[in-house]
């Protein structure tokens, strides 16, 4: 119980170490034996810690986790796309942190919370695109920001608000901002909710980095040098994601 509770009392750099282990936590049994695969096979992951996941019709939420007699049962709702399908089911895994398993039936050790529900995704994220992975995508040395952020969509089946966190935020793989854009009235308005940005960045850099996003969305031309531009129309016709990387500072 120590460490639930260690864990959602962090913030800043120790709120990432802090999802860092208990990621490695998670992973430890799967990792002997699976450590080459790419993505990481999540139903194997489960089976690693006691669990098994069923895909189901209408899961409120898209995803719920079970504890059942010497385990936990994750049921998701067979209507999500592969990236958020994979993103519910890691999120779920992280959430089995929070229980005792010292009987038959697990049982909680802290009462739900929000702050669980934001650690667990940061956990998630972490679990999709595991530290000894990243480790040999950096070694490849992308010649441009698009190119990293295709591998971690492609690869690794992230969504592109988890790739962006991913490279910009958990492992500071590039250097930029990244976010959700909606057009509202004729004008483009950055959804705040769904605003990414690297640790690095004093606020004054981040306006300048959201600036050109915004001025690529009013005028559709590319940013000046150093600025590396990835946008996304999504499926409404009214909402972009961009991300805009900064290529004259290095990744960390």
């Amino acid at each position: 119980m120590s460490n639930a509770v260690e864990w959602l009392s962090t913030g800043g750099v120790e709120r990432r170490l802090a999802a860092d282990q208990a990621a490695n936590v998670l992973l430890s049994k799967y990792r002997q034996r699976w450590e080459s695969i790419v993505p990481i096979e999540l139903h194997r992951l489960a089976a690693s810690l006691n669990c098994t996941v069923s895909t189901v019709q209408e899961v409120e939420g898209g995803a719920r986790l079970l504890p059942i007699a010497g385990g936990f049962e994750v049921l998701v709702s067979a209507e999500l796309p592969v990236a958020k399908y994979r993103m519910a089911i890691a999120h779920e895994l992280a959430h089995t942190l929070f229980y005792s398993v010292e009987h038959d039936l697990p049982t909680r050790v802290l009462e739900p919370s929000r702050k669980e529900e934001h650690f667990c995704f940061d956990v998630a994220r972490r679990i999709l695109a595991p530290d000894w992975l990243i480790a040999d995508v950096r070694r490849f040395h992308f010649a441009e920001p698009k190119d990293l952020f295709d591998c971690l969509t492609k690869t690794f089946k992230l969504s592109k608000s988890t790739a962006a966190r991913v490279m910009l935020e958990d492992y500071e793989l590039a250097v930029g901002v990244a976010g959700r854009w909606c057009r509202i009235n004729g004008r483009w308005e950055l959804d705040r909710g769904r605003a990414f940005a690297s640790p690095c960045l004093k606020p004054k850099d981040r306006k300048l980095l959201r600036d050109a996003a915004k001025r690529w969305l009013c005028e559709t031309v590319p940013p000046a040098a150093p600025y590396h531009i990835i946008g996304l129309s999504e499926s409404s016709g009214t909402a972009m994601f961009v991300c805009v990387a900064d290529a004259n500072a290095p990744p960390r």
